[in-house]
Formats: C-alpha cells, structure tokens, sequence
C-alpha cells in the first residue's frame, strides 16, 4: 500500500497548541458576517463589539483580512488604542506591508495625529522594504523551482504508475529520483528555514510558503518530527495554512503509532483496488477537531477519493 498525499491550500485559519481545544470556526465567520454588515451600515462600535466576539472564538486569532477591517470599526468607534492593538499585530506578527493601503485608507484619519501612528507606518514600511529585497527574491525564486521539480517528478510517477505499473522498472528508477530530489531539496530547505524562520505567503507568496511544508512532508520521520512543532508556531502565528499542519501532524502519527487525529492520510489498497483511510484515534470527534482547524467535515473530505465514511454509532 502506499500514502497518497493529498494537497490543499486554504485560507489560513487558527489553530491552538492544545489538539483539543475549544475553537469554533463556524461561530467565528457567523460574528465576521453580522460585524462586517453592521460596519456596512456605519454602526461601527456595535461591528467593533461583533468582531471581538468572533476573535474570541478562536483565542483572540483572526484572518488578517477581519482583523484589519476590526482596526477600522475601532478607529472610527473613537476606540483608538484597541485598533492600533489591531493594526500593531498585523504589522508585527502577520507581517501586514501594504504601507500605500495604510496611508491612504481614510477610516484610519482619527488615529493619524496619534504619535503611535508614525511607529506603526515604520514598521509596515520595513515590511515593504524586506519583502522587495533581493534576499527574499532569491529565496522565492529558490523555492519556486524547488516546487516545480518536487510536483513535476510525482506527476510523471504518477503516469509511469498507470502506464507500466506501480512495481515496474520505469516507476521504481522514477521512485529512486524521487528519493534522491527528496534529499536535497530537503537540505536546501531545512536552511532556508533555519535561517529565516517559516516564512509566511504574505512574504514570499502562496507558491513559495507552500513549497516549506511540501518538501518537510516528503522527507524522513526525523526531519518531520523536528518541523512539527516549528510549523505549529508558524500556524499559530499565521505564516502556514490550516490543512498543512493537519497534514504533517497526521502523517507524523500515522508513522510511529500507525492511527491520525485529523483524517488527512489515505492509502490505496492494491488487492481491492481502492482508497482507504487510516484509522483514527478518536473517530467521534474527528469533525471537532476538524473544525478547531477550519476544516470541512471528514465525509465531505473523502467524497474526492470516493471513500465513505460514517460516525461510529454511539452504544
């Protein structure tokens, strides 16, 4: 049997470092729905409330995109220290660098004289400044081709697989390549991380941040084991996406316990033809979880390899 790995990029959502915690993703985009139509009609302390109430769902964590659009309902509320709290987390911990967008967005007008306002256009400023310097355009341009070599070997194993099958000479040379390009890119990457920390798409671009998390997934159990926690961090502080850290958690714990938490690994089986998925280790609350993370439900998931799935019936 083999792991097919299965690759989704979604929006990037919250995670918290307890597996089981409580967050709700569906009361979160109910609040962001009912905030952003109050702010729509100018009700602007009442939309600032809502979108609290929507961060506290997740921990206090947002998607940069509400949290900006909280900073608005605040300033224009005449709540000036909890939106530069807003505007001050973009920039620092999402890396927010749209300085143009800043200065000219009229709803932040209130809060200009204010003389945190000049230290939040620095920083944001700095931002601009990093994500355009040759440094992170030779790391993009690294990480591009990376990406191109890792998906463009798999697709031709792939074909190879169906051409001449998966025990055949053609595919066991290709599977061989793969091993061999597996190795060193995961070299190169291990560095860049090491070296710059996990850097998020609003840096480097979706391709490029996806890139980390494709070659850290191929590589040996060590390798995943040590990232884990550093593509943890990195979700948690909005620089990986939400299905990336299930994924790597999943595959990490179906490799030494042989069960995952997330229902992300699937395997084929050869004798009956078909997709299966590993067991789980806690099947009732699987789409709990799966909802901590912004995920669909797991039902809904596996109809892409025609797998059925029902919750054990409770005795």
């Amino acid at each position: 049997m083999r792991i097919i790995t299965i690759l989704i990029f979604t929006i990037s959502v919250l995670i918290s470092l307890n597996l089981k915690c409580q967050y709700n993703y569906t009361w979160y985009k109910k609040y962001i729905r009912i905030a952003d139509s109050l702010f729509i009609k100018q009700e602007y302390k009442t939309s600032a409330y809502y979108y609290t109430i929507a961060f506290n769902y997740t921990s206090g964590k947002a998607l940069h995109e509400d949290r900006y659009k909280a900073a608005s309902a605040f300033a224009l509320s005449k709540n000036y220290d909890t939106s530069f709290y807003h505007l001050f987390r973009l920039a620092k911990v999402s890396f927010f660098s749209d300085v143009k967008t800043l200065v000219s967005d009229s709803n932040f007008l209130i809060i200009r004289n204010d003389k945190r306002w000049k230290e939040l256009v620095d920083v944001v400023s700095k931002n601009y400044n990093y994500i355009n310097s040759q440094k992170i355009k030779l790391i993009i341009r690294q990480l591009d081709s990376i990406h191109d070599v890792d998906q463009n070997s798999r697709k031709i194993m792939d074909s190879l697989i169906k051409e001449h099958g998966l025990n055949s000479a053609q595919a066991k040379k290709q599977y061989h390549n793969i091993r061999v390009s597996d190795s060193l890119n995961t070299i190169l990457i291990t560095k860049i991380i090491d070296d710059n920390g996990w850097l998020s798409k609003n840096i480097i671009g979706v391709k490029a941040n996806s890139t980390l998390f494709l070659i850290i997934q191929h590589s040996k159990i060590e390798i995943q084991k040590k990232y884990l926690s550093v593509l943890q961090s990195a979700y948690l502080s909005g620089n990986a996406q939400s299905i990336e850290y299930a994924m790597l958690y999943d595959r990490v714990s179906v490799k030494q316990k042989g069960v995952q938490l997330y229902g992300t690994q699937i395997k084929f089986n050869e004798t009956e033809n078909k997709y299966e998925l590993y067991p789980l280790i806690e099947p009732n609350l699987v789409d709990k979880y799966r909802n901590n993370l912004g995920l669909d439900s797991l039902k809904y998931y596996l109809t892409n390899w025609e797998i059925k799935f029902d919750l054990p019936q409770k005795k």
